[in-house]
């Protein structure tokens, strides 16, 4: 990591620490940490908690990185048609950070709204990695970045990111498959169609029981 990636890394990173919140790192530079090699990604993820108003305190830090803050819906997320017609009565799941220029490194802070958060923060406080500035961090564990993988791509095949990063981390990575299953059953998180190639017997078998069951509980409305 160099240039302008390492130097927004240390501004927002010190601005968390400053700030006390609960943070853990996320996305593609978490993905990373559990594949063979790294891939690119443009924006830097972490998923942020704090005491007071988590939307604005994520303002705050972006404003100070010289970032303009924009705050994503539930529904913009999701996607779809009845979710878009619900953009504004969905709650905000993320604040993004762009700057006008395009100069400056996007910084996104996700929030605990998304099902798999809360319990991923809080793991994530037990897995600090060094990720190359002499001190550790808090990031998410293989198994919940699978999750977050798993609910970004649903049953859509064109996240390519997203297809290459559950089939490395499979790959290469010691994934805890109890905690795994009982977190896409608790959650109603089941893994891709378009992933299926990549995941152990017992992933495969779940998702279509997640599936099986969601399509139940459709049909009785």
């Amino acid at each position: 990591m160099s240039g302008p990636i390492q130097n927004q890394f240390e501004k927002v990173l010190a601005l968390l620490k400053k700030s006390k919140a609960r943070f853990a790192l996320a996305g593609g530079y978490a993905a990373s940490l559990y594949r063979e090699t790294d891939r690119f990604t443009k924006d830097i993820d972490f998923i942020l908690w704090t005491e007071n108003n988590v939307i604005e305190d994520a303002k705050i830090i972006l404003n100070r990185l010289g970032l303009e803050a924009h705050e994503v819906r539930e529904a913009q997320l999701r996607g779809g048609p009845h979710h878009k017609m619900k953009t504004k009565s969905t709650p905000v799941w993320m604040v993004a950070g762009r700057s006008k220029s395009k100069q400056d490194v996007p910084v996104d802070f996700l929030f605990h709204l998304f099902p798999w958060m809360l319990e991923a923060l809080t793991r994530a406080q037990e897995n600090q990695i060094d990720i190359g500035f002499g001190w550790r961090i808090p990031v998410l564990t293989c198994e919940d970045v699978l999750l977050s993988k798993f609910m970004a791509l649903g049953d859509k095949s064109e996240r390519i990111d997203d297809l290459s990063d559950i089939q490395q981390i499979f790959k290469y990575s010691d994934v805890d498959l109890n905690y795994l299953v009982g977190r896409m059953k608790k959650l109603h998180i089941f893994c891709p169609k378009s992933a299926e190639a990549f995941v152990p017997p017992v992933i495969r078998k779940i998702s279509k029981e997640i599936r099986s069951g969601m399509g139940k509980i459709k049909r009785t409305f």
